[in-house]
């Protein structure tokens, strides 16, 4: 996942930029951000508001993902977009193992895997 180092403004208007809507780049934005809090509570042990912030990043995320539909021929766009959604996976599920929610894990480390079938079939 990618940091910010200094603070960065996010605008709600739509603007058209190589095809890609502003709202994409929002989306984005706001994936890192609350993936980055989601680690940041999880190296200090708080659980459960880290399983929070991955899933309104996992939300996004998702919403992200289906903005990549029309943008497949951007490769590198599309691989970014599915290894931030696999971290999100990743990261909560992992969590969802640390509490004991071994079903929930099993079920989210299954939704990663579906993801990584997608993103790297052949």
């Amino acid at each position: 996942m990618q940091t910010f180092s200094t603070p960065i403004s996010i605008c709600n208007k739509t603007i058209t930029r190589n095809g890609i809507s502003l709202e994409y780049h929002h989306i984005v934005v706001l994936v890192i951000v609350l993936y980055n809090l989601g680690q940041l509570h999880a190296q200090i042990g708080e659980y459960k508001e880290a399983a929070n912030f991955f899933h309104r990043a996992l939300d996004l995320a998702k919403k992200w993902d289906s903005c990549l539909d029309g943008v497949w021929e951007v490769v590198d766009d599309a691989c970014k977009g599915s290894t931030r959604l696999l971290a999100i996976l990743l990261n909560l599920a992992h969590i969802q193992y640390h509490n004991g929610c071994y079903k929930e894990a099993m079920t989210t480390y299954t939704q990663e895997l579906n993801v990584v079938r997608r993103t790297f079939a052949n």
